[in-house]
C-alpha cells in the first residue's frame, strides 16, 4: 500500500511504471482528482502488462502542473 497527499486536485492521473532491464513490465494510473491523504493498493494481477522475475526500477510520473504531491510507502 502506498499513501498520496495530494494538496490541490489534478486533471491528470499520477503512472506508476515497474520494469524489468528498463523495459516496462507493469504499470497503473491513478486519479488525483482530491485533495489531503488517499491510500492506494493495486495488486501486480490488476495491472496492465506482465512480469516474470525480478522488477528493478520504478518510474512515478506526475502530472505536468503546479501542486505538491507527498508519497508514503
Amino acid at each position: 500500500m502506498m499513501w498520496i497527499y495530494n494538496e490541490k486536485p489534478q486533471s491528470t492521473p499520477l503512472t506508476l511504471q515497474f520494469k524489468q532491464n528498463n523495459q516496462v513490465a507493469l504499470s497503473f494510473k491513478t486519479e488525483l482528482n482530491f485533495t489531503g491523504w488517499r491510500g492506494i493498493a493495486v495488486p501486480f494481477r490488476d495491472m496492465k502488462g506482465s512480469a516474470t522475475g525480478k522488477l528493478d526500477k520504478l518510474v512515478i510520473t506526475a502530472p505536468d502542473q503546479a501542486g505538491t504531491l507527498f508519497l508514503i510507502k
